[in-house]
């Protein structure tokens, strides 16, 4: 008898996981064709600037029939920071259109990792304390 329930129960979840593999809704993330050299305004690292789109999405099987909620911001590679784009800048460079962009003009001082002010240990926002030394921020 605990043999076939244990069968019963197997069945029954490997049929679940196929349900939840069939519809999903989620976050999708897009790197867009851009990155550009500058000067983090975070870190003050030079580093690449990429745009990526983020949007919400329903897939069905492996066909995203909606997208809505959509989002652009650049991010610098080296510390992660992150600036919010207008929808028309993020279409443009989507478009392939990056004539008239320039990062440089981008206020990145929201996010991102920053350093610790002991030691100049590169530490996550939401870090209390510094994991190399200790000190609260």
């Amino acid at each position: 008898n605990v043999a076939v329930e244990y069968d019963i129960i197997v069945k029954k979840v490997q049929e679940a996981k196929v349900l939840f593999s069939i519809v999903r809704v989620g976050v999708e993330r897009r790197q867009l064709d851009y990155s550009h050299l500058a000067v983090c305004s975070c870190c003050g690292e030079k580093a690449h600037c990429e745009v990526f789109e983020e949007y919400n999405a329903l897939t069905i099987f492996s066909f995203q029939v909606v997208r809505w909620n959509r989002r652009y911001y650049a991010m610098m590679t080296c510390c992660g920071a992150r600036s919010n784009l207008t929808k028309k800048a993020g279409a443009r460079l989507d478009h392939g259109r990056s004539s008239g962009f320039n990062p440089d003009y981008l206020d990145f001082s929201g996010g991102g990792k920053q350093q610790c002010e002991t030691c100049g240990f590169t530490i996550l926002p939401e870090f209390v304390y510094c994991p190399k030394c200790g000190k609260k921020r």
